[in-house]
């Protein structure tokens, strides 16, 4: 397909799709992905290089925000040391997060126990 037609049928200029295709841009509009996919009856998963989706029939229902895609792009950006080193802070500070609400939950449930107790022997 030339790029002309291609850039027709979802709704671009050809200087876009040239963009694309030389790596000039790292941004493509998920409408606009959407649109080529179906135009070149590939899986979205199949332009992002993900051969396991790409192989997949069926793709995830899944809407993805404009600021997670900005963070991809953000993080696609930066060096590999820089991104190990990100990944790394990310999944401490969502452990320490899951810790605090574990820490969180067992607190109201101690409290919540200890109104029960304060309860019963104010009934009794």
């Amino acid at each position: 397909m030339r790029r002309a037609d291609l850039a027709r049928a979802v709704g671009v200029s050809p200087q876009a799709v040239a963009k694309w295709e030389d790596g000039s841009t790292h941004y493509i509009r998920r409408d606009h992905m959407t649109k080529m996919a179906q135009v070149l009856k590939h899986p979205e998963a199949w332009f992002y290089g993900d051969e396991k989706k790409a192989n997949n029939k069926k793709e995830p229902d899944m809407e993805v925000s404009e600021t997670a895609i900005q963070l991809a792009y953000l993080f696609d950006a930066l060096p590999a040391e820089q991104q190990g080193d990100l990944l790394r802070s990310a999944a401490q500070l969502t452990e320490e997060l899951r810790q605090s609400a574990r820490t969180v939950d067992r607190d109201a449930q101690q409290a919540a126990h200890l109104q029960r107790l304060r309860k019963l022997i104010t009934d009794s």
